[in-house]
């Protein structure tokens, strides 16, 4: 239990603290960029958690009436269609950020591309944890991360 609450508050503060390194960094003009370009990443992570979520319980079921083996076949498939997903949202958002975040809050917003990959590997790498996320919540795996 407590390692699933560790994990959970992990993830939240991993996932804030890069507003706070980069006005630390930058300042607050460079935060303010940061976030605009972050919004639209912050939507298409809920788009694709919201889609993956409906499968947790499915795997509880494999957990409880299938054996290992099919598991782990449904967990490969899992991931493998995760990370396809991630890709064809993410090469579609990094083609499309830029002259969106241009034509929606001006040319002075847009990030420069290292920026923008670094944001796209991180989006992808977010959703592909997904299936492993999914199958501890169903599984019970949390006791061998207390650690």
């Amino acid at each position: 239990m407590l390692a699933g609450i560790l994990h959970k508050v992990g993830s939240v503060v991993y996932s804030f603290t890069d507003s706070f390194v980069i006005t630390w960094v930058s300042g607050f003009a460079a935060t303010g960029y940061y976030d605009s370009t972050s919004t639209l990443y912050a939507a298409a992570a809920r788009m694709g958690n919201s889609l993956l979520d409906g499968f947790t319980g499915t795997i509880g079921n494999i957990c409880a009436m299938e054996n290992r083996e099919y598991a782990k076949r449904v967990f490969l498939a899992y991931q493998r269609m995760t990370c396809a997903m991630a890709g064809l949202i993410n090469g579609i958002l990094f083609c499309l950020v830029a002259p969106f975040v241009a034509l929606w809050l001006g040319e002075e917003y847009v990030l420069s591309v290292p920026i923008l990959l670094a944001m796209a590997i991180q989006y992808y790498l977010q959703l592909a944890r997904k299936p492993i996320w999914s199958f501890k919540d169903a599984f019970g795996l949390w006791w061998q991360d207390r650690f």
